[in-house]
């Protein structure tokens, strides 16, 4: 697991550079190994920390971390975004669907992205979720059991 999100997190850096926006990374030392497709939850990671950087301003910074708890994997991606409006939360996870935020540089977004991470998630027996607050970012965690 710490491989998986090490290189994910060094292949981001250059993309959150070029927007001048701090990617840290914050994993536990002891993460256990999981039984999983290591391609499609790669893509779940890369698309939370792709969109944190598309939906984020410079001079902002956005946290990768990874921790065990009980019986699970809890990976989050937080940033110091926009943050997203209560009343849209929940179609955020369904196909086609985008909210009134809009990416920082000029991005495209399909609104694909988080409905496929949900499916994979899903698939892994985890569970996908974000807490956000309008003006002060957005957290995107889901996990995965051992």
């Amino acid at each position: 697991m710490f491989n998986i999100i090490q290189e994910i997190y060094e292949a981001n850096m250059l993309l959150a550079k070029g927007k001048s926006i701090n990617l840290k990374l914050n994993l536990e030392s002891n993460l256990p190994e999981i039984s999983l497709d290591r391609n499609r939850i790669s893509q779940v990671i890369n698309n939370l920390i792709t969109n944190a950087i598309k939906f984020s301003y410079p001079e902002t910074e956005i946290a990768l971390s990874a921790v065990r708890r009980g019986g699970e994997v809890i990976i989050s991606v937080a940033d110091q975004g926009q943050g997203i409006p209560p009343d849209e939360i929940p179609k955020l996870f369904a196909d086609f669907t985008k909210t009134s935020v809009r990416p920082t540089g000029g991005e495209k977004s399909t609104g694909l992205g988080l409905a496929i991470a949900k499916r994979m998630v899903e698939a892994h027996k985890g569970r996908i979720w974000v807490e956000s607050q309008v003006g002060k970012g957005s957290t995107f965690s889901f996990t995965l059991p051992l």
